[in-house]
């Protein structure tokens, strides 16, 4: 009776504490299971581990992405102990972020060309830099071979303004990074298209780029004596993880970037700037998802060569998904259901392989939720698991190319 009379009656009458209480969790309870539908289910089966690295692939721009990304930041890092947070990007870009997440001054936000283009990062961005506050510090680590141009000459303007010496030649070279930076200043999504033809060529920033490094490699005392040693270990770290020969290799592309990802977190690692703890990382799912050997994948050359750090300590968690759309013009998946089970269909371009087992998931489902962890033995990784994703669309808000053409 108390439940029909807060239920329809009048909130003047039925003023008690109990009854305003009750008539507030029944307004909420509709919204409460909307959004328990978008929350990963069994994420807990995940174990928590000492030392290891959490690796998960993707598929790029989906919309799911924007529920995925903070879950599992929040995730990893309050349950699992992680206190490096590796991304498929260069480190100018994480520098960029760490800046953020120790200041949690909003400019470094606007110095983040890249992060301007993807709302996702910047709200995971957010999200992380509270948790580093009420948990523990976080760093971010970018292990690519390429850096987003506007990030890399905002990173190292930063630098620069840091070296308490200075040369004629520094002073030039300084004064091209400035005018660059002042023109990434105005880059927004509003303006994207419209800067896009004014933006400097790719040409004139490698240019840029290799002066700096070779300046740099030929006077590394001004440099080591005019930076604390920390800040000169992040800009020589920039400066050897971004290569000169990126775009040339399209033939082995993955294989000589997944190669070049580990030289650069084992030398991240040995210039002692990661945190001690848990290691998490989300890549795209050509990185990541074995063949039928597995040959040159970054997951495999992280868990498997004894010369690494995490030598059989990888967490693997691959992504499946069910009833969902994405038509990219890299690449085209597409993906369906049957008989309950989900399955993946191979990318269209590795049609002509005639074994794509490997490339198959097949698992019943316990839930209706959108998000679900299954678990699964597979290869020698410590751990490893599959989430399944339904429904997944092309997320509309994602410009994909802002490191091409010089951004």
């Amino acid at each position: 009776m108390l439940f029909l009379k807060v239920l329809y009656g009048s909130f003047d009458y039925y003023s008690s504490k109990i009854e305003i209480m009750l008539r507030f969790f029944l307004f909420l309870l509709p919204f409460t299971f909307l959004k328990a539908n978008d929350t990963i289910v069994n994420l807990h089966l995940i174990p928590p581990m000492e030392d290891v690295f959490y690796l998960h692939d993707e598929t790029h721009r989906l919309a799911s992405e924007k529920d995925l990304h903070p879950q599992l930041a929040t995730f990893y890092i309050k349950k699992r102990k992680v206190t490096n947070m590796v991304i498929e990007g260069g480190h100018a870009t994480a520098y960029l972020a760490n800046q953020y997440l120790k200041t949690g001054n909003k400019e470094w936000l606007c110095k983040m060309v890249s992060a301007k283009m993807d709302p996702v990062f910047v709200n995971t961005l957010k999200k992380v830099r509270k948790l580093s506050k009420s948990q523990h510090p976080v760093k971010f680590i970018g292990i690519d071979v390429y850096n987003y141009s506007g990030d890399w000459l905002y990173a190292i303007h930063d630098f620069l303004g840091k070296l308490t010496i200075k040369s004629q030649k520094m002073e030039c070279i300084h004064h091209s990074i400035d005018s660059l930076v002042n023109f990434y200043t105005q880059v927004d999504q509003e303006n994207f298209e419209e800067l896009s033809l004014q933006v400097p060529s790719r040409d004139s920033i490698y240019k840029l780029k290799r002066d700096f490094k070779n300046y740099f490699y030929q006077n590394q005392q001004i440099f080591q004596k005019g930076l604390t040693t920390k800040d000169y270990s992040e800009l020589e770290y920039i400066l050897v993880s971004d290569k000169d020969d990126y775009g040339k290799h399209e033939d082995q592309r993955n294989q000589w970037t997944n190669k070049n990802w580990i030289e650069n977190i084992h030398h991240f690692i040995q210039l002692n700037l990661a945190h001690e703890g848990n290691f998490y990382g989300k890549f795209g799912s050509g990185h990541i998802r074995y063949g039928l050997s597995g040959k040159g994948k970054f997951s495999k050359l992280l868990n498997d060569s004894k010369e690494s750090k995490f030598y059989k300590k990888v967490v693997l968690c691959n992504t499946a998904y069910l009833n969902s759309y994405y038509d990219g013009k890299d690449e085209e998946v597409t993906f369906t259901k049957e008989n309950n089970y989900t399955y993946e269909i191979p990318r269209k371009n590795w049609k002509k392989r005639k074994h794509q087992n490997y490339w198959f998931h097949k698992r019943k489902l316990t839930t209706q939720s959108k998000y679900e962890v299954v678990q699964r033995k597979f290869r020698n990784f410590k751990a490893s698991f599959i989430i399944y994703i339904k429904n997944d669309t092309p997320a509309v808000s994602r410009l994909k190319f802002c490191g091409d053409g010089g951004w």
